[in-house]
């Protein structure tokens, strides 16, 4: 099924939409100290916002792999190039509680 110009830009409004849905409720768990989800709610509005990127570029893959593929094909994104995966993945043992209570 091929989508008009308009037809794309509804369904991007209302990924994007619905991405500031998602980053409402991330918030609201935060506030709760529920991190796991709130992580959750984050990921899936980054990828609501992604998908609504993509749609517009005349994309839209039915999976998160199909999102990555292309976001890595299309875009500059590769990742190597992703703040979170150089900043934070590599770096769980340094956190304490990451460790173990009695690690050092």
């Amino acid at each position: 099924m091929t989508l008009s110009a308009q037809e794309k830009a509804d369904l991007a409004r209302w990924r994007m939409d619905k991405a500031d849905g998602l980053l409402r409720d991330a918030q609201t768990l935060l506030t709760a100290r529920s991190r796991a989800s709130s992580a959750n709610r984050s990921y899936y509005a980054a990828l609501s916002s992604a998908r609504a990127l993509l749609v517009l570029r005349g994309n839209d893959p039915d999976s998160h792999e199909g999102v990555k593929i292309v976001l890595a094909r299309d875009t500059s994104w590769t990742p190597s190039t992703c703040w979170w995966r150089r900043n934070c993945t590599k770096r769980k043992s340094a956190i304490p509680e990451a460790r173990g209570r009695n690690s050092r």
